[in-house]
């Protein structure tokens, strides 16, 4: 009987992915590179088991962009990275972290379903075997990692009230097309302000227009 295969995760947290890139951008900065180089960056031989699982696991964070297949593919550090490395201790910084805490689409799945609060380890690991099909061994790794991920990026610090009303830090807010949209509201909001002064003034007395 073949090897159940739990669904693709991220191999480490977010706070040592980071200091991964850190380390690619430090040497290249945000040249594209053959993968060996950039796996030789980040301390890793070409050779070990765990390079390929952790370059898909950058990629997983949103951390590089990758270019082409298998050897003769090219990685550089991404815009969602660059806004971590280049901001530290800053606001964008953080959201840029969290950001990409919830690019893994399983983790991005598990928060969806528990938004107030880390689930339960024993709740969570239910939910892996019987919801996600994970292999009953890379459990405790992935609660580890997700835990760790989480609590670094500080996902559940942020209310979800006001999660929602926040903008996504790498949506780019004055494009041509959102100006026309803000414009469009306002204009809309004036026509409904104007139309409510009329109706009112056709029931008093006077009314000073």
């Amino acid at each position: 009987m073949a090897r159940k295969r739990s669904p693709n995760f991220p191999t480490i947290s977010i706070d040592k992915a980071t200091e991964l890139v850190q380390k690619l951008y430090n040497k290249y900065l945000r040249s594209s590179v053959p993968v060996n180089l950039a796996i030789e960056a980040m301390g890793y031989s070409v050779k070990s088991s765990g390079s390929k699982q952790l370059v898909a696991t950058l990629t997983y964070y949103g951390l590089i962009e990758a270019k082409g297949q298998k050897d003769e593919r090219k990685v550089s550090v991404s815009e969602l990275a660059f806004k971590i490395l280049k901001n530290p201790n800053t606001r964008e910084r953080d959201l840029a972290i969290r950001a990409a805490a919830l690019k893994p689409s399983i983790f991005h799945k598990i928060y969806s379903d528990h938004q107030d609060h880390l689930p339960q380890e024993e709740l969570l690991a239910w939910e892996l075997e019987d919801k996600y099909d994970f292999n009953p061994k890379s459990i405790r790794d992935f609660i580890s990692i997700f835990n760790r991920t989480m609590n670094f990026a500080k996902v559940y610090d942020t209310p979800v009230a006001e999660e929602n009303n926040q903008r996504p830090f790498d949506e780019k807010s004055n494009t041509e097309e959102n100006l026309l949209e803000e414009a469009s509201l306002q204009m809309i909001k004036n026509t409904n302000s104007k139309a409510l002064g009329q109706r009112a003034c056709r029931n008093v007395t006077q009314c000073i227009l």
